[in-house]
């Protein structure tokens, strides 16, 4: 399980245990901005972590493979990726 301060950006990452006080819950989808941010695909915006309550930081998550993270220009955009169908 990963913590906040080992999460590298662009990546996407799933909690596995939520925060304290509720910001991030089981099963969200996050991803850390090269500024820092933390960004919540469900909660449709972000966080800067500098200016939130350490009970907001305390979960614990990791990478989440059916996601990705793409910055273009200086947008960055998450989109789930299509599942491999396989044909036996």
């Amino acid at each position: 399980m990963l913590k906040i301060s080992n999460l590298q950006p662009l990546t996407p990452y799933r909690i596995t245990k939520g925060s304290s006080d509720h910001t991030f819950s089981v099963d969200d989808v996050i991803w850390i901005s090269e500024n820092g941010d933390i960004n919540s695909v469900q909660g449709g915006g972000w966080i800067t972590p500098s200016e939130c309550q350490k009970e907001s930081l305390d979960f614990e998550c990791v990478e989440a493979p059916d996601y990705e993270v793409f910055k273009i220009n200086n947008i960055e955009i998450y989109q789930q990726k299509e599942q491999q169908i396989e044909l036996y």
